[in-house]
């Protein structure tokens, strides 16, 4: 169960399709009751231990870049509370700083539409003091939801996948049961950058014992720096998961990204030969 970077890319979805579907998602948004935007929502900023505080629920797994890797960054942004998210759906974050980017939380698949997605204010679910994202898949068999992390642009009306930013992380609670998935962080076209998967793995999950009346349900990280790992900056974050029999409620938090990252020096000199050409033309 390591975090890895593959050789060959698992799955590639072309940048028109990637950028089409969030456009189209949003655009849907303000006809859907399972649906709300944020603005400025309070975040943690800055260095320092803001992703799995003390004084809630203890990761007991990690996976990918170290989150004091994560953590040490000054440009770094966690959002610890869900509080004004709606159930059912999809949910909007918009920033007015232009230095941060907007994210998109789509749900898809077989999900509680009454729960998933909303905010969960009981404490085993949180790994910070604030409440966590809700996450119940539908059903007695086996089902299986989606829950895509997208940073971009929301005008108001319509929000489009079209910015990246070079760290970003997230935890997983309360996984128990038959619960198993898998967090894919992908570039700007979608294309997968690495992948790790989890699971419950019966008694002793827990290795910290931080979850009353179970002491086995497993609480997770997983975070990814395209700076230290060498790699293309993210443009999505995808959680599925998957319940063999069952619904088992789990939840997400402490979502952490960075601001979005400034234009290379070969993209602005590109611009100015361009511009140039432009004027010779002209």
């Amino acid at each position: 169960m390591n975090a890895h970077k593959p050789t060959q890319p698992k799955k590639q979805i072309p940048t028109r399709m990637f950028v089409a579907t969030a456009t189209t998602l949003a655009m849907a948004l303000a006809g859907t009751s399972g649906a709300a935007t944020i603005t400025d929502p309070s975040l943690a900023t800055g260095a320092g231990n803001n992703i799995d505080p003390a004084g809630a629920e203890t990761v007991d797994e990690s996976l990918g870049t170290a989150q004091s890797t994560i953590e040490a960054r000054s440009d770094l942004a966690v959002l610890q509370d869900f509080t004004g998210f709606a159930t059912g759906g999809s949910n909007i974050v918009s920033f007015t700083d232009a230095d941060r980017p907007d994210i998109s939380f789509d749900w898809s698949g077989e999900f509680n539409t009454g729960t998933s997605g909303g905010a969960n204010t009981t404490s085993t679910f949180a790994t910070s003091d604030g409440s966590a994202m809700a996450q119940d898949n539908a059903g007695t068999g086996v089902n299986s939801s989606t829950l895509t992390i997208s940073f971009g642009t929301f005008d108001g009306t319509s929000f489009t996948g079209d910015r990246t930013v070079n760290a970003a992380a997230l935890t997983l609670t309360n996984i128990y049961g038959t619960k198993t998935g898998t967090v894919r962080f992908l570039d700007a076209s979608g294309t997968l950058i690495t992948d790790a998967s989890f699971g419950y793995v019966g008694v002793g999950g827990d290795s910290n014992g931080d979850n009353p009346g179970t002491g086995q349900r497993k609480d997770f990280y997983f975070g990814w720096d395209a700076d230290a790992e060498s790699s293309v900056a993210i443009g999505a974050v995808e959680v599925t998961f998957t319940d063999a029999a069952g619904a088992f409620n789990s939840g997400i938090d402490d979502v952490a990204f960075t601001v979005v990252p400034e234009p290379s020096s070969l993209a602005l000199l590109g611009l100015g030969g361009l511009c140039v050409l432009r004027r010779r033309r002209g």
